[in-house]
């Protein structure tokens, strides 16, 4: 029986962790900044967020810094308690962090916050869109560990004995 993929294998998708194309980094970019953008509009609809959103507004407000680097420094801490996991590093995985961030704060900083309840529900919607396409052609180019503290997680407390 054949096994099934549950991340489909694209055109685009990297031949490593590692790898450097022309076609994989392109999409790569774009889905990371659609990514960041619609978490921004989702932002800024306040109508709620994600939990690691929500986290890097608490900090940001804390900290007196904008979402974005807040965004940027939580993210480079979860990934250095990736090493005691064992878990692999891609290209993917930087990057994430670095455009991620980068759109967040520049589209809560540029973007006119909504007030009236159809626009905040609109940019909620158009927030929760880009989001979603955003992550399903991040994990379609293959370059980053989808999932990686869960993943590390559960292999680090599964045994695999009979």
């Amino acid at each position: 029986m054949k096994k099934a993929r549950v991340i489909p294998h694209t055109s685009w998708a990297a031949k490593s962790l590692w790898s450097v194309e022309g076609k994989t980094m392109s999409m790569l970019l774009f889905a990371l900044a659609i990514l960041g953008i619609g978490d921004g509009l989702i932002v800024l609809a306040n109508l709620g967020s994600s939990p690691w959103t929500v986290l890097s507004q608490g900090v940001a407000l804390q900290a007196k810094v904008s979402i974005g680097w807040s965004s940027f420094w939580i993210s480079c801490l979860v990934m250095l308690a990736w090493i005691p996991l064992k878990l692999r590093l891609g290209l993917g995985t930087i990057l994430n962090i670095i455009v991620i961030a980068f759109f967040l704060g520049l589209t809560t900083k540029i973007v006119p916050e909504p007030t009236a309840l159809f626009s905040r529900i609109l940019f909620g919607g158009i927030g929760l869109l880009l989001y979603g396409l955003g992550t399903a052609l991040y994990l379609t180019c293959h370059q980053g560990q989808a999932r990686g503290w869960f993943n590390g997680g559960a292999l680090s407390t599964t045994s695999f004995k009979k």
